[in-house]
């Protein structure tokens, strides 16, 4: 899975958007997604070399056609 830090575009933020300055997208496995849910423990998902991280929670899993989906 890919994340993106992005700064809104448009009417009421309803566009694409663009790449937050400074930032990459980031890949993030589906294992780690699902070792962070179970182990109940935050994770830190860094963006750039310099300390733009966000650090997310995983809430639950919700299987849809067969594969694993985040869900709240």
């Amino acid at each position: 899975m890919t994340l993106s830090l992005m700064v809104p575009s448009g009417l009421v933020g309803l566009g694409k958007g663009s790449l937050y300055p400074g930032s990459t997208p980031t890949k993030v496995s589906v294992k780690t997604l699902v070792d962070a849910g179970i182990k109940k423990e935050w994770l830190t998902v860094d963006f750039a070399e310099q300390g733009i991280s966000m650090q997310l929670s995983v809430t639950g899993f919700k299987i849809k056609r067969g594969c694993f989906s985040c869900s709240k």
